[in-house]
């Protein structure tokens, strides 16, 4: 049978186990198809696959103590999601840290970067802030 043309586009993919979908997705039963076409073959960016053109999948997780994955819901996960308290960038553990700022208050943030260099963003969890400044990056330099 013959596949269906498909606009160029990034899929994600992953089982639908009945009662168990989350649980694999936790433990990286999941993927990526990249779909390309004659329209994304002619854009100006990059195409190097591993050099230039990287895919980028983002996760939190949480951990037991022995470093693996703690998959333990309770019923706020049931309702809105497991959310972890590390962030896993292609699998890989990245920075997540989360500081409660009430109104009115002013916060400053220090924080060593050892063993790291590039972009690092930032941001409120308040998207209409994102125009007054509160969600920005800047560049880890050595």
């Amino acid at each position: 049978m013959p596949l269906p043309e498909l606009e160029a586009a990034t899929l994600w993919y992953h089982p639908h186990a009945m009662g168990l979908t989350g649980e694999q997705v936790y433990q990286g039963l999941a993927g990526l198809f990249l779909i390309e076409d004659e329209v994304s073959d002619n854009l100006d960016i990059p195409k190097t696959y591993g050099v230039d053109d990287i895919p980028i999948i983002i996760q939190d997780r949480r951990f037991f103590g022995n470093g693996q994955f703690a998959y333990v819901q309770n019923m706020r996960d049931v309702m809105t999601g497991v959310i972890g308290n590390y962030l896993l960038v292609n699998g890989k553990q990245g920075r997540k840290d989360t500081v409660l700022i009430m109104p009115g208050e002013t916060v400053r943030i220090i924080s060593r970067f050892r063993d790291y260099t590039g972009v690092y963003m930032y941001h409120c969890h308040l998207l209409e802030h994102e125009n007054d400044g509160m969600m920005g990056q800047f560049e880890v330099i050595t």
